[in-house]
């Protein structure tokens, strides 16, 4: 909590953010145009992927349509057995669990009779979300020779794209048996701007340009530049996990700060805790706005991951609410028999007071009083801090005020007579510090930035 203030006001690095890659499927929001032209007839292929010599490969060949019906009739199914809103693995089970080799006919890009003709293929079956689905596919006429390597990035975001960790999940269907060296089938669009995106459906779940790193050093490329040590690194520490050469240890920690008396948690009723998701690009992305109508957009499109320069918003904060705007949202009417999802919150008290330490050595009188001024807001007690799960409804809001401070210089000879005073000194040294630092980089007060 302390760590990522400091790391706002005092220009320090995103370190503690997932590099996510979100995917795309909107085939009637804002976003649909530039969906349907990326996934347009003529730009998706086909393919195997397999995992060969420590690389994943991807070997095309061609596809063509064949109706659902026909499917029906060939591996002697009951009619309307492959239309039922099922998912690829439940919908496999029912031709043996896994593509099948068959023989084919085909007329204007589409199979018209299965058991006999020319080509010979195998039944590629995708998920029934819903809908009018009234096609599967067949995959043929493989082309060894055009094989070709998936880079790291292209994997990952495949990977990521794909991470759900419910059974029926079609990747979850698939990965165990490329370990044992199946293959799998694969829809996948090439081009040199933007390399592969590959899925598991033909009108699969498309990787955004941009993941959430590339949009953080589009605002500011200090920020995944692996080089310099922010303040709150020099502060807190840090690990190097990438490159395992530059880790340090921290000089300031916090001791478990325990609650006085014996307060007693109140009752709330059960809730749903919704977390913003990083997809919903109009909050998390910067937005263009017409200066003539604030809160409008200066042009029809939203900036988007898939646009080439989008740059993040900002830190992700809850902002504080007032006495009578706590509370949790009632469970959601879709929702009111899985208690999966519903949590129930355990808020102590209002006025409710802890009591801790904070433990450091060896620190300059500036970077004492960065962690003064992110503890107390630089002294302004209107001003909140938040903690805990029930964040997004206001509870967990609290202020800290330092008690006492005893300070050893590291000087033998020296003494801090009024720790306390001590302390206002260095956050006045650290506000001098960031203000000269503001106006010669920025031309503008530190107290007069966006953060």
């Amino acid at each position: 909590m302390i760590r990522n203030v400091l790391e706002i006001v005092a220009f320090g690095r995103m370190r503690f953010v997932d590099d996510r890659v979100m995917s795309l499927r909107d085939l009637t929001g804002p976003v649909k145009e530039q969906y349907r032209q990326r996934l347009a007839e003529s730009k998706v292929q086909a393919g195997w992927l397999a995992f060969e010599d420590g690389r994943w490969r991807i070997t095309p060949c061609s596809y063509v349509r064949v109706p659902i019906e026909l499917l029906e009739r060939h591996f002697g199914l009951n009619e309307g057995d492959l239309r039922r809103r099922e998912p690829a693995s439940r919908r496999y089970r029912k031709i043996g669990g896994r593509p099948q080799k068959v023989r084919f006919t085909c007329k204007n890009g589409k199979a018209v009779a299965l058991g006999k003709g020319e080509h010979k293929g195998w039944v590629v079956l995708t998920g029934h979300p819903g809908g009018r689905k009234s096609h599967d596919f067949i995959f043929y006429d493989e082309r060894p020779e055009a094989a070709f390597p998936l880079e790291e990035k292209e994997m990952r975001a495949f990977l990521q794209v794909h991470a759900d960790e419910r059974p029926e999940n079609a990747w979850n269907m698939w990965k165990g048996r490329v370990r044992r060296g199946a293959r799998v089938p694969v829809f996948f669009i090439k081009d040199k701007q933007q390399g592969v995106q590959l899925g598991l459906a033909r009108m699969f779940r498309l990787p955004y340009r941009c993941s959430v790193h590339d949009a953080i050093g589009h605002t500011q490329s200090e920020h995944v530049a692996n080089r310099g040590t922010d303040l709150p690194a020099l502060i807190f520490g840090f690990a190097d996990t990438e490159h395992g050469t530059a880790s340090r240890k921290g000089r300031a920690w916090f001791t478990p700060a325990f609650a006085e008396g014996n307060p007693k948690p109140l009752r709330c009723d059960p809730t749903v805790l919704a977390t913003p998701k990083p997809s919903y690009f109009p909050n998390y992305l910067v937005q263009e706005t017409d200066p003539r109508h604030p809160g409008r957009l200066a042009s029809s499109e939203y900036q988007t991951w898939m646009s080439e320069n989008c740059e993040i918003r900002g830190f992700k904060r809850y902002p504080a609410r007032n006495g009578e705007e706590i509370k949790p949202f009632p469970v959601p009417e879709g929702v009111r028999n899985n208690k999966k999802v519903q949590v129930v919150l355990h808020p102590l008290p209002k006025g409710t007071k802890f009591k801790g330490k904070l433990i450091f050595h060896n620190l300059k009188p500036e970077e004492l009083g960065a962690l003064v001024w992110a503890l107390t807001w630089g002294g302004n007690g209107k001003l909140r801090h938040a903690i805990g799960m029930g964040r997004p409804f206001g509870f967990g809001q609290l202020t800290i005020r330092i008690a006492n401070a005893e300070l050893r210089p590291n000087d033998p000879k020296q003494t801090i007579a009024d720790g306390l005073r001590y302390c206002e000194a260095c956050m006045q040294r650290f506000e001098a510090m960031m203000d000269g630092f503001a106006q010669a980089s920025l031309g503008t007060p530190w107290k007069r930035t966006p953060q």
